[in-house]
């Protein structure tokens, strides 16, 4: 069985190279669309916004009534699958890219997301209550960053494939409130509020990541109501298992909440989000608590309490920029530091060169104070206290109706507070790295 796996994993990788530059040099000969319907939206337009996780939003207003509700029964089925190379001129010997994801590996073909989701929303009618329901399933090389405790994590075996997994980010049901127009409720399991990218290859510009996006979570368990205030200002609000966790033996819970304000002509959107709960699945006993703070009461471990915000704002036509933050601080009382912070502070700028290429720039500035939160993939990287910095330059290229090619050159620094620790790329022997990059997104 095990050899069986090993050549599967082997004919992925054969194939997958070969058939990437391939498929992106047929998708890119389509000829250009007749109207605007038929170019892909550019990557990067939508975030990770407070008030909704979907990938595909339905644009159309409400229409009240029986007969609308009657149309709009029919859940939406879709997905994408994405898939790329990053080149690391270093060369390191483990093959990882440091603390760079999801294009983590170096030098080897990813599969990183086939991703597939069926979503029925809640419709909003006057009167009566709605009811909707979604599911998400991923496979692929970033799975394991979507999986959560208790849950993901052990519906497939560690042995069946080092780095490919599968995870269900998005399990939940959704009710649409009669009293309260626009309102809704969420129960089950559901994409965290905290990051401005959202980590889906079909929404966001890059195909790597912001240091500080590995640091914060990407879903909770639990229960979470959307309230818009009106047409301007949304909020939520949530109580959940944790971060990134499912179920486990912690009796502790955790919150998030978040509002958004969109200014009257769409050209400003300005969002704040924080939640705290338990990262791991278990909790101290009164037993191994210790006399904490004058009590002997159970306490959860490794405590993450996360702060984030952005302003977007469409400068011209073709121009828009975004500034984001993300302040986080965990309470870990089973290692000698007990309590660390990190912070992370990005800007980005897109520009439309025509409705088939669109540039973009990202510049990030991430503080790690205690060396607990930005580290490598490898067991035997650890994180080190420090400064860390990083730019990316990148285009998506929109190639026939449903596909985007996204090349980008990326540029990171380490700058440690001991010299003496480990730095965080090539193999732990330097202390900074130049990346090219690119991968094919493929909508469905």
């Amino acid at each position: 069985m095990g050899a069986c796996i090993s050549r599967i994993q082997r004919w992925i990788v054969a194939a997958g190279s070969r058939y990437l530059l391939a498929a992106a040099c047929l998708l890119c000969a389509v000829p250009a669309a007749k109207s605007d319907d038929e170019v892909p939206e550019p990557l990067g337009s939508t975030t990770n916004d407070v008030m909704s996780s979907s990938v595909y939003q339905n644009s159309e207003e409400p229409n009240h009534g029986i007969a609308a509700r009657e149309e709009k029964l029919d859940p939406t089925i879709g997905g994408w699958i994405s898939q790329g190379f990053t080149w690391n001129p270093a060369s390191p010997r483990d093959r990882y890219n440091g603390p760079v994801s999801f294009n983590d590996r170096a030098n080897e073909y990813q599969l990183n997301q086939l991703y597939l989701f069926i979503d029925r929303p809640a419709y909003f009618d006057a009167g009566h209550f709605g009811l909707g329901f979604r599911a998400d399933m991923v496979f692929g090389t970033d799975a394991f960053q979507f999986q959560s405790y208790g849950f993901d994590d052990q519906i497939v075996s560690g042995n069946f494939s080092t780095f490919y997994k599968l995870a269900f980010p998005q399990l939940y049901l959704e009710a649409a409130l009669p009293f309260a127009p626009d309102a809704s409720v969420k129960f089950g399991k559901w994409y965290s509020p905290l990051g401005y990218e959202s980590g889906l290859a079909a929404e966001d510009f890059f195909y790597s990541y912001p240091l500080a996006f590995n640091i914060t979570p990407f879903t909770h368990t639990g229960i979470l109501l959307d309230f818009p205030l009106n047409d301007q200002i949304t909020t939520e609000i949530g109580l959940h298992r944790g971060m990134d966790v499912w179920e486990g033996d912690s009796s502790f819970w955790g919150y998030s909440c978040g509002i958004t304000w969109t200014s009257q002509d769409e050209r400003t959107s300005i969002a704040f989000v924080m939640g705290s709960g338990p990262v791991s699945d278990s909790e101290d006993t009164p037993e191994n608590a210790g006399d904490v703070g004058g009590s002997s009461a159970p306490k959860p471990r490794n405590q993450l309490l996360g702060i984030g915000g952005w302003l977007e704002y469409q400068w011209t036509e073709r121009l828009r920029y975004a500034f984001n933050f993300d302040v986080l601080q965990m309470e870990d009382r089973r290692n000698d530091q007990p309590f660390t912070e990190a912070y992370a502070f990005t800007q980005s700028v897109f520009y439309d060169w025509s409705d088939r290429v669109t540039a973009g720039a990202r510049f990030e500035l991430a503080r790690d104070d205690d060396g607990g939160f930005i580290y490598g993939f490898r067991a035997d990287n650890p994180a080190a206290a420090g400064t860390y910095t990083n730019l990316t330059l990148g285009l998506n290229v929109r190639c026939g109706r449903r596909a985007i090619l996204r090349p980008e050159v990326r540029w990171d620094w380490q700058n440690r507070d001991d010299s003496s620790a480990l730095p965080a790329f090539r193999d732990g022997r330097s202390n900074h790295q130049f990346l090219f990059a690119t991968d094919l997104v493929v909508v469905f």
